[in-house]
């Protein structure tokens, strides 16, 4: 898996009835949910948490993806799409696993607060630190929410 984040195009985020997941997909998200949270709620320090990150990412599955530059089902025009995930390394993509790819993503985003946290922690401020993190576990339940309460 490339650097760049993965972002489900808006039009492929499904409607709460349609999350069905197979039992062998329920599992792995499960599990996974539940490693991810432990490494959000533990209270470690950030190199220990980023090396947690970078390993939890590291066993994460690959999945099939389209890179999409199509804006047909969005209100920006193609040019300011392409401009936008250049400029923020964002890839919009398009696949049959999207509990995967949002998962990843999540945790992609964890990792990559992670390593700003390691190299510039001055900057950063302790109650901004925990806002970013209490909205990775809001994620995380809004995620368990979608995929794993309904199907």
């Amino acid at each position: 898996m490339s650097d760049s984040l993965k972002l489900l195009v808006p039009w492929q985020l499904p409607p709460l009835s349609e999350s069905s997941l197979t039992h062998q997909d329920r599992d792995f998200l499960e599990e996974a949910l539940s490693e991810f949270r432990s490494i959000l709620c533990q209270s470690v320090k950030t190199g220990d948490r980023l090396i947690r990150l970078e390993a939890f990412l590291a066993q994460f599955p690959a999945f099939d993806y389209d890179v999409t530059r199509n804006c047909e089902q969005s209100l920006l025009s193609d040019r300011s799409l392409e401009v936008y995930d250049n400029y923020f390394e964002i890839d919009h993509i398009e696949t049959p696993q999207p509990p995967l790819a949002i998962l990843a993503s999540i945790a992609h985003c964890a990792l990559a607060f992670s390593q700003l946290q390691v190299s510039d922690s001055d900057s950063i401020k302790p109650e901004d630190i925990e806002t970013q993190e209490t909205g990775f576990r809001a994620y995380l339940d809004l995620f368990e929410r979608i995929y794993l309460s309904h199907s």
